[in-house]
């Protein structure tokens, strides 16, 4: 009889203020996506691809790189050094040490890279969309991630309006 290891893949989505507790507002009215702490557990198994699509299902108009080589803040990562989607992390670090990671919407873009560098010694980049192409946030390191995340969510709505009006006028 043979085993297979079973890949486990938890994220949970809960109030950022609190992140223990679902929660609801004093209206009754439960919190929204916006509002709340995601956790990402790492492990041995999981892919590059899977972190990076749980964290841009939450924060759409962002995405995670992650590097070979550390960079530092206000610092670009250089294309070269980008990791495969499919590798996963055993692969990558021998030593690897598994744990969860809490990705608060109030957090700055510089210490959400920084988190993933000294705890997981897995260099990352956060890029933001910006006229349909994704760019290093190096000027915006300072900035919350629900900050970037609304502000390339706008910078795609003016691409979007641009669209329709030279279609329109044409």
């Amino acid at each position: 009889m043979t085993h297979r290891k079973q890949q486990i893949f938890l994220i949970t989505i809960i109030p950022f203020f609190d992140c223990r507790h679902t929660a609801i507002n004093s209206t009754g009215i439960p919190l929204t996506h916006k509002d709340s702490c995601m956790h990402i557990q790492l492990h041995d198994l999981i892919t590059l691809r899977e972190i990076k699509s749980v964290f841009s299902s939450y924060y759409p108009y962002l995405r995670l790189e992650f590097y070979a080589v550390p960079h530092k803040i206000f610092e670009a990562s250089a294309e070269k050094d980008i990791l495969p989607d499919d590798v996963q992390l055993q692969t990558i670090k021998a030593g690897h040490t598994d744990g969860v990671i809490d990705i608060m919407p109030t957090e700055k873009v510089a210490d959400l890279e920084r988190e993933f560098q000294v705890r997981f010694d897995l260099p990352a980049q956060v890029l933001r969309l910006e006229h349909g192409e994704w760019t290093q946030t190096t000027g915006m390191d300072s900035f919350t991630l629900r900050d970037v995340n609304e502000y390339s969510r706008l910078d795609s709505d003016e691409d979007v309006i641009e669209e329709d009006e030279e279609i329109y006028n044409d």
